[in-house]
């Protein structure tokens, strides 16, 4: 038991022994349980950032597709209807 505290002092808290209940680790090195804590929270909200930024480009990349496929069919529509050579459909707004 000895061991294992002298083992949890000279790491600072980092490392707590079996002999030795977490609660020990809390009770002389609080800091290490904020930290650890700190760092989980910190990689949740790098991990719903990216998730969010990866939505939020699929997104994007779509509604590109659907605007480009738009402008192909106004493009076809235009050259296939007979007329004098009036423009019969209206250009796409293409506001991003």
């Amino acid at each position: 038991m000895e061991e294992a505290l002298d083992e949890l002092i000279a790491s600072h808290g980092e490392c707590c022994p079996l002999p030795l209940p977490v609660d020990v680790q809390a009770e002389l090195f609080p800091e290490v349980q904020h930290t650890r804590t700190e760092r989980r929270l910190q990689r949740r909200n790098i991990a719903f950032t990216r998730k969010m930024r990866r939505e939020e480009r699929a997104l994007a990349h779509h509604w590109r597709l659907r605007q480009n496929l738009l402008g192909q069919a106004v493009t076809e529509l235009n050259f296939s209807v007979a007329g004098d050579g009036q423009q019969l459909v209206s250009p796409v707004d293409r506001r991003v």
